[in-house]
């Protein structure tokens, strides 16, 4: 996928190196033919729970925002996540309001709320449910985008549907292979999957005002992206040699005992392949509902599917990630201590890339 956010996540772990608006190449839907949005089979337009080539291709960020109002389709029913809900001030408030006429104005609460949990879930998670706050956060910042590309359109002449709410942006968000949410993974009683429907063809001038309007849009927060990628990029990079460290690897031999009570060794993807990391079962328990919507299985069987390898997934995840979270949020605490103005700097950013992006989306 090629959305800022991708772009984002992929320059935490590499570089802290500026990525302005005009880096971001043009949007596809996911499952438009990148192989991130796509089943092993080749098929597209349904979601991932891990699949060979997972890990990085785990975060699901979204497609283009007037592509998004107009024709994604995000059903609960298909196992989306439910842990994540949206706070009762999560909508802009900018105004002032006041109770009864002569009375004092009574300052609306800042958006978004919970600015502090948002950012350490997006840019520096230690865990599931760390990175669901991160989704949510997700949402409301694309809420906010979509709200700029509607307004920036019908100064273009073109009319595109609002882009929903912050909580429903946020269920596309999601990541088996690092940061697996499995308190909400038990919740909704399944794994998390999404649904795209078909996109329409365009006239060229749409298509060029889309672009104009989905780049102004993502540079709006051009500068929190920035501020981020630094600070969490040699965070990232902790998270990688965690999960790959012998207390974790001590994890697997009762992980694969597990997978073994579920049907392992057999892969889905051809031949045998060893369960010898975490992201080795995500991608077998993917390749099970991967390879069924490769095969063309209705929607009830991908549901049945979702639920079945959820408690699966939960069951035989539990110890491993019981043991990574332990250690990844120790080291997050270490960390946030080492970095204290710099996240103190990110939060500042941030703040002003609200509201900003609030201005432009009142137009």
């Amino acid at each position: 996928m090629n959305s800022l956010e991708d772009r984002a996540r992929a320059a935490v772990r590499a570089t802290a190196s500026e990525i302005g608006p005009h880096d971001v190449p043009p949007m596809r839907p996911l499952g438009s033919g990148d192989d991130g949005g796509r089943s092993p089979g080749g098929q597209s337009g349904r979601g991932s729970s891990g699949g060979r080539g997972a890990g990085r291709a785990a975060w699901q960020w979204g497609v283009p925002l007037a592509a998004a109002a107009a024709v994604v389709t995000v059903i609960a029913a298909a196992g989306v996540l439910g842990g994540v809900s949206p706070s009762p001030a999560s909508h802009p408030a900018t105004a002032t309001k006041t109770s009864k006429p002569g009375h004092h104005a009574v300052a609306a609460p800042a958006y978004p709320p919970h600015l502090e949990a948002g950012l350490t879930g997006f840019f520096l998670p230690a865990s599931g449910a760390q990175y669901s706050a991160g989704a949510l956060f997700t949402g409301q910042y694309r809420a906010l985008q979509g709200q700029i590309v509607v307004k920036c359109m019908a100064r273009h002449g073109f009319r595109v549907p609002s882009p929903g709410s912050p909580a429903e942006l946020a269920r596309g968000v999601w990541d088996l292979a690092q940061f697996p949410d499995l308190g909400a993974i038990a919740k909704a009683g399944a794994l998390p999957s999404y649904s795209i429907g078909p996109t329409r063809p365009e006239s060229k001038a749409y298509q060029q005002a889309s672009m104009r309007c989905e780049t102004t849009a993502w540079s709006a927060f051009a500068p929190m992206v920035k501020a981020g990628t630094a600070l969490g990029g040699p965070w990232l990079t902790i998270v990688d040699r965690i999960q790959g460290s012998t207390a974790v690897n001590a994890t697997l031999p009762e992980l694969r005992d597990c997978a073994t009570r579920y049907g392992w060794p057999h892969d889905p993807y051809g031949p045998d392949r060893p369960i010898n990391s975490f992201g080795d079962f995500v991608n077998w328990v993917g390749g099970h509902i991967d390879g069924a919507g490769s095969r063309g299985a209705s929607t009830a069987d991908m549901n049945a599917l979702n639920r079945h390898w959820g408690t699966v997934f939960v069951r035989c995840a539990r110890p491993t990630i019981a043991v990574m979270e332990r250690l990844q949020r120790a080291a997050q605490t270490k960390y946030m201590a080492e970095h204290q103005s710099q996240f103190a700097a990110l939060v500042k950013i941030a703040r002003a890339d609200f509201a900003r992006a609030e201005r432009l989306a009142r137009g």
